[in-house]
């Protein structure tokens, strides 16, 4: 039988986004300097490589991180949570491990609050993070201001074994995927969510990742949705920096050759949405915003 957990508001970039991704494109810039590669290490294209399968450690039940588990959900939950964590030393291809992370995106997408004991609900949210770095690659996470429990990816993982198994692409896509989470990290955090705009790196990221969503390849609309979680995040009602350089960051993103045609459009709402808000708060990160 097959076990279904479900968590409905967990952010995953890997699944689809609400946004239509247009497949129209701009012309690449006259000068495009900096491409992918200087977003990341640059990686030399790779055959389709075998790895050697590794083995396992072996679970020790007993630990902290194990208790934690043991704790707060049912066991039958515990045991498909260990062994798919396991599975990242037997995977040893690129295929292997383009299903492994399918895998992992159902069971964190479909995993279910109430698959935590009902008594435990509470208690899970007073030590989860002690054990965010416990596991091989799923971890403990809180959502929502901490309202909501669940499991995210740890990236780095997987970016460290694409590089063993994988291919350039696909290597290049997990890159990317972990610098966008860093970037957004204020974006993302469980309370105080803020724009970033203002320190220039969503100008960056769309401008070095526009040769990329013109090519076709397996990774083209992943990456055009990462292009849209910066893009989405233009409009909050906090923003990490003055009004000045936020204003002159959406200006300049809109003013370069960089932008799909559905992306410029939403840029432009941006910028629309910033002048005329009212209630937004600007240069958080000196203080000063009431959350």
């Amino acid at each position: 039988m097959k076990l279904i957990y479900f968590f409905p508001l967990l952010f995953l970039t890997f699944s689809c986004a609400e946004n239509g991704v247009s497949d129209e494109i701009n012309t690449i810039p006259n000068s495009q300097n900096d491409t992918i590669e200087s977003i990341i290490d640059t990686i030399k294209p790779t055959e389709k490589i075998q790895a050697e399968k590794k083995s396992a450690p072996t679970i020790n039940y007993d630990s902290p991180a194990q208790q934690f588990l043991a704790n707060h959900f049912k066991p039958f939950f515990v045991e498909d949570f260990n062994k798919l964590d396991n599975k990242i030393y037997s995977i040893t291809s690129s295929e292997e491990l383009k299903s492994y992370e399918n895998e992992l995106e159902d069971f964190i997408n479909q995993f279910r609050i109430h698959s935590i004991l009902k008594d435990k609900r509470e208690a899970i949210f007073m030590n989860y993070y002690e054990f965010v770095d416990s596991f091989n690659v799923i971890k403990p996470a809180c959502f929502e201001e901490c309202t909501f429990f669940g499991f995210t990816i740890n990236k780095e993982a997987l970016v460290s074994l694409s590089k063993e198994v994988g291919n350039e692409h696909d290597i290049e896509y997990l890159e990317l995927l972990t610098l966008s989470e860093k970037d957004l990290s204020s974006v993302n955090q469980e309370e105080g969510q803020m724009s970033i705009l203002g320190n220039n790196k969503s100008l960056k990221f769309l401008q070095n990742t526009f040769k990329a969503v013109q090519e076709d390849d397996i990774n083209t609309e992943k990456i055009k949705l990462l292009r849209l979680n910066y893009i989405n995040a233009m409009k909050m009602e906090m923003y990490e920096n003055n009004t000045f350089d936020v204003l002159k960051e959406v200006d300049e993103i809109y003013a370069q050759n960089s932008l799909l045609k559905n992306e410029k459009k939403l840029v432009k709402a941006a910028k629309e949405y910033i002048n005329s808000c009212k209630g937004c708060q600007f240069d958080c990160i000196e203080g000063g915003c009431t959350w």
